[in-house]
């Protein structure tokens, strides 16, 4: 798609809607050149949020240097707002070439959450208008124990399996993560996500693979997904959250109707428009 048909389409949103921001999502290395060319678009960019990712940046500097590649306009880095989306495994991928950085369980967790914490930092060094943080977390990683490095799932079962018991890890990561940008950066808004499948076929719930566009089952990460597609989820959490960008609008919203009278409904995670097929 070219970049002249996004201004099309992001331009005819805001004439229909009026008062509506968007969330431009910068997948990878992408954020570089499209928030150049944005700085120039104040019709757009200022009912806008550039959401950006750990996959394609080492910290803020490397943004910087990109952005400033691209002929941006002078006073991009305040003219724009920001919301970094923390995902620890491309983190590790980028600045741990894809393993732990330590033996040591404990080590290992404090060194992961240190060079999350740093990442963020590094925007703000940088003068970077960073608006919020998007930490995308399940609560799974309550179960993870930080001085053993071990993990249990929902049935109280040891996780063995080495990609699942990562996923607690990050998840773990995440959680703490919360507790220094609500501390440290009270003017940041903390956002989350519910993220439903994208198609359930035969009962066998799948998203989107995000280079192929194949559905890729969740499988093993099922109590993962399962916990990130949930409706309620995040307002139901001890964790406090600012904004919850959902799948499922309309139910989200219908439990946000619930609890403004005072009813807690059961959390649920099914999204029937996507069921292609009973299980």
């Amino acid at each position: 798609m070219q970049i002249t048909e996004v201004w099309r389409g992001v331009l005819e949103l805001l004439a229909r809607f009026i008062g509506l921001n968007l969330c431009l999502d910068c997948k990878n290395e992408e954020a570089g050149p499209f928030i150049a060319a944005l700085s120039h678009r104040a019709d757009v960019r200022d009912a806008s949020i550039v959401h950006f990712y750990t996959h394609g940046y080492d910290n803020g500097k490397e943004l910087v240097d990109e952005v400033s590649a691209c002929g941006p306009a002078g006073d991009w880095k305040t003219n724009t707002k920001f919301m970094a989306c923390v995902q620890v495994e491309g983190l590790v991928k980028r600045q741990f070439k894809n393993a732990l950085p330590h033996s040591d369980h404990r080590q290992a967790f404090e060194l992961v959450l240190k060079a999350t914490k740093s990442w963020i930092d590094s925007f703000i060094v940088q003068g970077i208008n960073l608006w919020g943080v998007m930490l995308p977390f399940s609560e799974i990683g309550a179960r993870y124990d930080v001085e053993k490095g071990t993990a249990t799932d929902s049935a109280g079962m040891p996780v063995t399996d080495r990609q699942v018991w990562m996923q607690y890890f990050y998840d773990r990561i995440l959680m703490e993560l919360h507790g220094y940008v609500d501390t440290e950066y009270p003017h940041l808004v903390l956002a989350t996500v519910v993220r439903a499948y994208d198609v359930c076929d035969n009962g066998v719930p799948c998203k989107w693979g995000p280079h192929s566009g194949a559905p890729a089952p969740w499988g093993k990460l099922h109590e993962f997904h399962q916990g990130m597609a949930e409706i309620g989820r995040a307002r139901t959490s001890k964790y406090r959250f600012d904004l919850i960008v959902s799948d499922l609008l309309p139910s989200s919203l219908a439990y946000e109707a619930w609890l403004g009278k005072g009813v807690k409904k059961p959390l649920v995670w099914h999204n029937p428009s996507a069921n292609l097929r009973p299980a």
